[in-house]
């Protein structure tokens, strides 16, 4: 069946991202979008790089090793250079990890590094203050390397240079322009197998939902890659220039709750929320089958993940018991989203779901910088959002110790004495199997405590049109792949 008589409208020398918001800052030191993060990957590298199956493999550095987890060596080669043609230096790399350490945003990553210097042989190394096994894995993909002779100039933020696959052309409107650059390698020392059999690759901002749709279903953009509400991509599954590519994603979508509010503090009421939602409904029908219920923040396909974790039972009757017994059977709040069209519809049906049990909810949707900015300072009483490419457990230590009060990324204002001290341990020891269990007591004592109230692992889903070859989603979710792909 055919539902539009539509041709591609773009070069195939040409592939086309569509996102859904504006990529406004293109300093990787400010911006924490997830568009911004995509984008990142493909200008920047970083010491090492996660796999489609959560290893770690070298990126920008050829090998790395440790031989205590409280020094790491990572050998960087001496033939690399900047998109701009300067050469990448040990000293950039130094430079690019000093001004992550003072990066409000993730400074707290680096709170265990007693310092960073250099050795023999090219090699950079970061010296810890003690053992942590999961120090690479958690922390080191996020830290970009930048040339040290831009400095603190605002040229990142308008010509971002850095040695990625992919080098910076122009932003112009709704579109940023990259191209591939030809000195591009990863860690294992080889360029890739073949370099990008396209000329340019184009992140083309389209904020309404609907006309995304369009944009796809016209020929517009090539690809929308978990950009489209799910009936959307069932619809669209019917046209016969397009295909649908779908994977088990690593995503967390949950709601977010303020334990500072006074109803919050009681755990009746936040058992209460969590267990009068249906979430088998609302996956059922509003997201036509493509998400899995959540009951942790890690996948279920992670391997710190907690297979005798329950799910969360749904009983409303339950649920009215335990706000009579709190007190707060009339409870009201406001709950806070992005105002893109199809999460505010969303929210209206958990809105809906609360009601039932006698709940009041105002959803307040705004603009998604305005959104996170009220997220990132606390201003809310609960709010949307998802945690995207969850693989390291130790972003449980990121998102719930109770040293990571905002500004910090512990936005819910959670402490819980014991999940900090299991979250330190399981930072620093070194035995597979001691760490499986100090994740397992964290994850059953954040389903207890419900700081936040988890939905769903949204699916990885993209649509394409047929004349792209190749492209295959990464677990992660991460757009890489890209690289390898092609259109005819």
């Amino acid at each position: 069946m055919t539902c539009c008589n539509y041709f591609s409208k773009i070069p195939t020398d040409t592939i086309v991202i569509g996102i859904e918001n504006e990529i406004k800052s293109l300093d990787i030191r400010t911006a924490a979008d997830a568009n911004s993060v995509h984008l990142a990957r493909f200008i920047y590298q970083s010491l090492v790089e996660i796999s489609d199956n959560h290893e770690i493999y070298p990126d920008l550095a050829t090998h790395f090793y440790t031989n205590d987890y409280k020094t790491f060596h990572f050998k960087i080669p001496k033939d690399r250079t900047f998109h701009d043609g300067t050469p990448l230096t040990l000293d950039d790399v130094v430079y690019s990890f000093e001004q992550a350490k003072t990066n409000p945003k993730i400074k707290s990553s680096f709170e265990d590094v007693e310092r960073f210097t250099t050795g023999p042989n090219n090699e950079f190394l970061i010296i810890l203050k003690s053992p942590r096994a999961s120090f690479v894995a958690s922390e080191l993909p996020n830290i970009k390397i930048f040339p040290k002779h831009l400095g603190q100039s605002a040229t990142q933020n308008t010509h971002p240079i850095g040695s990625g696959p992919f080098y910076f052309v122009k932003k112009s409107y709704r579109d940023i322009v990259l191209r591939p650059f030809g000195n591009y390698f990863n860690g294992n020392h080889s360029q890739y197998k073949l370099l990008p059999k396209f000329r340019e690759l184009i992140l083309r901002s389209v904020e309404d939902p609907t006309t995304r749709y369009l944009s796809v279903a016209g020929g517009d953009v090539d690809i929308l890659i978990n950009a489209l509400p799910y009936r959307k991509v069932q619809e669209l599954s019917q046209q016969d220039s397009l295909q649908i590519f779908r994977s088990p994603g690593t995503q967390y979508q949950y709601l977010g709750i303020n334990l500072n509010h006074e109803a919050f503090k009681h755990l009746q009421v936040r058992k209460a929320l969590a267990i009068s939602l249906d979430r088998n409904e609302i996956i059922n029908h509003k997201l036509k089958g493509y998400a899995t219920p959540a009951n942790s923040p890690l996948p279920k396909s992670n391997r710190f993940y907690d297979t005798e974790l329950p799910a969360i039972e749904f009983d409303r009757t339950k649920a009215k018991a335990l706000l009579k017994e709190s007190g707060f059977e009339n409870l009201e709040f406001t709950l806070k989203c992005s105002s893109d069209r199809d999460i505010v519809s969303l929210m209206q049906v958990i809105a809906n779901q609360w009601a039932q049990v006698g709940v009041k909810v105002k959803i307040q949707p705004s603009e998604f910088a305005s959104f996170f900015s009220d997220v990132q300072k606390g201003k809310f009483e609960i709010f949307s959002l998802r945690w995207t490419a969850v693989t390291e457990p130790d972003v449980l230590r990121k998102i719930f110790h109770s040293k990571e009060l905002p500004p910090g990324r512990n936005r819910v204002f959670y402490k819980n004495l014991q999940v900090d001290a299991n979250l330190e341990k399981a930072a620093i020891e070194t035995q597979f199997t001691k760490r499986v269990s100090l994740y397992k007591n964290v994850q059953k004592a954040i389903a207890e405590d419900l700081p936040y109230i988890p939905l769903w692992y949204p699916d990885n889903v993209a649509v394409a049109q047929k004349s792209l070859k190749n492209f295959k989603f990464h677990s992660t979710g991460n757009w890489l792949s890209i690289v390898e792909a092609y259109k005819e």
